[in-house]
């Protein structure tokens, strides 16, 4: 076996996770008691020792932990690039789908992906097709996106912003005056209302 046949025995897909609630039943119910808890607040002279604000306080952070708890982890790994093509080959568009611009049907591909990418836990086919029916189209919509993902993904090595901030700030004596890298953003001049996940550029809180 040479170093490469021994590369390629070793090689590990990406990976790529993501969450789903399953008690979306729930939200309506935090919205309300998390009103309840404004109102309580607003309403008391002493925040820190109202009966009222600690009871509702209690009811949120209550239905918080139940909501974190009815979530479900799902993990998706690369099915590599063989088995992709197969996958669409085996779900072509429909003349109309074709027309948009569509090379699978997507439909029919979303649910078969999710279930070939599943890593932890292994969904069956008919598993993935009950949760496209049965989940909101956003909750499915994460599944798919997170099985497309640890299939498009172009695994470099990764570079940590932060670790190269903290070695930049060594290297100038601990000076918190110290430039940030280039490829570091100043995140103190971002606005609340800008969208980081959009790349819109961002707008000085002084209006410059």
């Amino acid at each position: 076996m040479t170093d490469l046949d021994a590369w390629l025995e070793d090689y590990k897909p990406y990976i790529s996770s993501t969450k789903v609630c399953g008690r979306a039943d729930l939200i309506a119910e935090h919205q309300r008691l998390d009103r309840a808890l404004l109102e309580a607040q607003s309403a008391s002279a002493d925040m820190l020792a109202s009966t009222e604000v600690a009871e509702a306080k209690r009811a949120v952070r209550d239905i918080e932990a139940e909501i974190e708890a009815s979530q479900r982890e799902f993990t998706f790994q690369g099915i590599g690039n063989k088995p992709w093509q197969d996958l669409k080959r085996a779900h072509p568009p429909s003349e109309a789908q074709r027309r948009e611009g569509l090379d699978t049907d997507i439909e029919a591909f979303a649910p078969a992906l999710i279930a070939a990418a599943s890593l932890d836990p292994k969904v069956s086919p008919a598993q993935a097709q009950k949760m496209m029916d049965r989940f909101p189209p956003g909750e499915f919509g994460k599944l798919y996106e997170s099985a497309l993902e640890a299939n498009g993904q172009v695994a470099g090595p990764p570079k940590s912003v932060t670790a190269a901030l903290i070695e930049a700030f060594r290297q100038n004596g601990g000076s918190s005056t110290s430039a940030a890298p280039e490829e570091s953003p100043d995140l103190s001049s971002w606005d609340d209302n800008d969208d980081l996940s959009t790349g819109t550029s961002p707008t000085k809180k002084d209006g410059s």
